[in-house]
Parts: C-alpha cells; sequence; structure tokens
C-alpha cells in the first residue's frame, strides 16, 4: 500500500478554508462549513485528540491527518479522493506498528535537551 493510499492524494494546509477546498474538487458541503478551516473541521469530526492517518468523510471523500507538531496541532492534512478501506488485516498491523514508532519518536526529547 503505497503512502497515497494512506495519507491521501494531494497535501492540503490545515489553514485551508473548506468551502475553498469544496470548490476546488467540486465537493457539495453543509451550509455550516462556511468560515470553518479544515483542521476545525477534522477536529469535529475525529474521537479525542488527531493523529497521523486519522480520517474524517467529506462527501465522496476523505480528509487524512498527515503531520501534526509536538503539541498535537494539525500540521498538514491529505484528501484521499478515492477512499477505499485497507482490505487485508496485515495492512492494519504494519499501520499500528507505523504509528507507535512515529508516537515514539514525537515523545523524545531533542537534543541539547
Amino acid at each position: 500500500m503505497s503512502d497515497d493510499e494512506l495519507l491521501g492524494d494531494f497535501a492540503l494546509s490545515p489553514d485551508a478554508d473548506l468551502d475553498d477546498v469544496g470548490r476546488t474538487y467540486g465537493l457539495r458541503l453543509e451550509q455550516a462549513s462556511a468560515g470553518v478551516t479544515v483542521a476545525e473541521y477534522l477536529m469535529q469530526e475525529l474521537n479525542g485528540p488527531p493523529e497521523v492517518g486519522d480520517r474524517a468523510p467529506l462527501g465522496p471523500v476523505e480528509l487524512v491527518v498527515r503531520a501534526l507538531d509536538g503539541d498535537g496541532a494539525i500540521l498538514e492534512v491529505g484528501l484521499a479522493l478515492d477512499p477505499r478501506a485497507p482490505s487485508s488485516p496485515d495492512v492494519w498491523a504494519r499501520l499500528d506498528r507505523l504509528l507507535a514508532a512515529l508516537r515514539r519518536v514525537r515523545r523524545r526529547p531533542a537534543l541539547g535537551e
């Protein structure tokens, strides 16, 4: 499975206006999306703090958390145009191991601290 399949086909700024994203990709969004950023939408849709790989549906596509800062704020979002669930339990196991490794790296103190 490629990174694009896991983290989306296109990178978006978390500060992008959700309505602008909708217009760009021809998505019909609810009126409640006015003035909402991509990151704000993800935070509303996710259960708990975001983690890399988290997904939220947006019409026929999905928004995917690609990167977080040290405080857990969303730095980069992917847009999956053809969202599909991985078909193999092995894929989920590999993804769990990858996410665990990323969390360990994120928790390490920076050099010189």
